[in-house]
């Protein structure tokens, strides 16, 4: 007798290019992947009826829609304000420094550029789909490029950290800050495993899912920002950014994941403009 195991569920992707034809072409490009089951819009209010009556797993959406550039991001921004958990991919015609910025603040989890693969895109898809962030180096030094400028930020006023605790909301100021767990601890006067317990109950009720996500909220949502010239400074903030990956790479601990390539090893970092990586809970 047969054995019947039941099928994977499918991750359920809703596709938004800039225009008809694009939009049918890539969706059936990446319904070959039998892992993906895809739905269609081609225009903003399209988008939000399907997003709002059955949310996608992923939402991969084009910068551009209604053949007005940046209405992509504008309904994406919207759209987060109250759908937190919604994880979009924005599709770019070029990741410039200013597009990968503009298209991360407005909330989008992964960065895909349309020169690359669409293989390479079903793989961003499945690693969005599971909380993870895509980014290739590239993508991800602009980031850091960032807030290594405005390094100091003042969560104490934000209104978006009203719903932490007062301890909460000191974690996360020390995670602006750059500094790592153990330097959270000590200057808190609490252990290393109450730090990590601390930071889930943060990313939990802010709706993000590693350091990246929610330095970017930070940028993205607050005015409260105090720059500074200290060089010591600026290496912490851009530490805050990249410790999912050195934590990774020293301990073993978290999730890095990145594209294969000729040269790849599993596990490793090839850290060329190639090569992709996919952050989750450090």
């Amino acid at each position: 007798m047969p054995s019947s195991q039941p099928d994977q569920r499918r991750i359920r992707v809703l596709v938004a290019d800039n225009s008809v034809i694009h939009t049918e072409l890539l969706a059936d490009a990446i319904a070959k992947d039998r892992r993906i089951s895809i739905d269609l819009s081609t225009s903003c209010k399209g988008v939000l009826e399907t997003v709002v009556h059955s949310v996608p797993d992923v939402l991969l959406i084009s910068d551009m829609l209604d053949q007005r550039p940046g209405a992509g991001l504008e309904l994406l921004r919207e759209m987060r304000r109250t759908l937190h958990d919604l994880k979009a991919i924005v599709l770019l015609d070029s990741s410039t420094q200013e597009n990968v910025i503009q298209a991360f603040r407005a909330g989008a989890r992964g960065i895909f550029c349309r020169n690359q693969p669409v293989k390479k895109l079903c793989k961003c898809i499945l690693m969005v789909s599971e909380g993870q962030i895509w980014a290739n180096t590239t993508e991800l030094s602009f980031l850091v490029e960032l807030v290594s400028t405005v390094p100091s930020i003042c969560p104490a006023t934000t209104a978006e950290l009203a719903v932490l605790s007062d301890r909460e909301r000191d974690v996360v100021k020390c995670l602006a800050e750059g500094l790592s767990n153990r330097e959270i601890a000590t200057r808190l006067a609490i252990s290393q495993h109450t730090v990590k317990n601390y930071m889930f109950r943060i990313f939990e009720k802010l709706g993000v899912s590693s350091r990246v996500e929610l330095l970017f909220q930070l940028l993205s949502r607050t005015g409260q920002v105090q720059e500074t010239q200290n060089p010591a400074t600026m290496a912490k903030s851009k530490k805050a950014v990249l410790a999912p990956i050195e934590i990774y790479e020293r301990k073993k601990v978290g999730t890095v994941t990145t594209s294969e390539g000729p040269n790849h090893r599993k596990g490793s970092d090839t850290r060329d403009n190639g090569s992709h990586l996919s952050v989750g809970l450090g």
